[in-house]
């Protein structure tokens, strides 16, 4: 397991710079074009592009920063984060209603056909049914709560930290719900959500790098060996301080555990309803059939 975190590090250590030379060499055109390779890719969360956005806005504009007072990095990172956010956001959603929708629906039907037992439906393996049942799961719920909530629902999916931006994107492509609630809710969740993420960036990095490195410079040019081991000791004593880039895949695992939780419990309270209104309806049908 160790070298799987280990690799995931360095993985995350390479996107960084990657990112980073993006933005030097073609400026906001590689960050823009960053987000949006990301969304279609949508293996690597946005969360983590919009971090590193901001780290890297932060390393070039700050002197602008000092001589104009206001933080033209976050402002930055922000606008062209988000126009790319909508970008990746439109695309993410036109390929899982084009390419996902027509398999999807198919799913929905045979999950409802093996949970409730439909003797016409074909027998299903034991993993075969599992599958479905989990799929078609996730889709009804995310079907009857886009359907009940709309642009409501995708609105707070984009505000809500640990839920991923393309998840939402791909998932609601998935679903019922038309494009034009999809992006006016989009639209309105994006850029709070960049800035939210370029800060959170911006802020690990100072805290995390700048002052490690500023501590290991000191370390270096002070003759005073007690001074030398405090800062030997609070350095080598974090593992955090010790690789920065730990805090970035430790947020990247904190909203997929996030996320995870969170479908567990909308999963469960749907499939309460779900099976409540199955135990209804037969009651209701045997009533009619004996008004008939």
């Amino acid at each position: 397991m160790l070298p799987l975190f280990v690799n995931l590090e360095q993985v995350t250590q390479g996107l960084f710079m990657t990112v980073v030379i993006w933005i030097l060499q073609y400026g906001f055109l590689g960050f823009y074009a960053a987000m949006v390779i990301q969304a279609i890719i949508a293996i690597i969360p946005s969360e983590l592009i919009l971090m590193f956005g901001g780290i890297a806005y932060s390393l070039i504009y700050w002197p602008v920063n000092i001589v104009k007072g206001f933080d033209y990095a976050l402002l930055v990172t922000a606008l062209v984060g988000g126009v790319g956010e909508l970008t990746g956001a439109v695309a993410g959603f036109y390929i899982a209603r084009i390419v996902g929708r027509p398999i999807v629906s198919k799913w929905e039907e045979k999950a409802m056909q093996a949970r409730d037992g439909n003797p016409n439906a074909k027998k299903l393996g034991r993993i075969e049914k599992a599958i479905f049942l989990s799929l078609g799961d996730a889709i009804l719920i995310a079907d009857n709560w886009l359907e009940k909530w709309g642009a409501i629902a995708v609105l707070l999916a984009r505000l809500a930290p640990p839920i991923p931006f393309d998840a939402v994107s791909y998932g609601s492509g998935l679903t019922k719900i038309k494009f034009k609630p999809f992006i006016a809710a989009t639209t309105v969740g994006a850029f709070p959500r960049a800035l939210m993420y370029a800060y959170i960036g911006k802020r690990t990095y100072e805290s995390f790098v700048l002052i490690p490195q500023a501590l290991r410079t000191l370390f270096f040019l002070t003759d005073n060996p007690v001074a030398q081991m405090l800062i030997y000791n609070y350095l080598a004593g974090n593992p955090i301080m010790s690789n920065p880039y730990t805090i970035f895949f430790a947020v990247a695992a904190a909203i997929l555990a996030s996320l995870y939780i969170s479908y567990e419990v909308i999963k469960r309270t749907q499939l309460r309803g779900h099976r409540a209104r199955g135990l209804d309806e037969p009651c209701s049908k045997t009533g009619e059939e004996s008004v008939k």
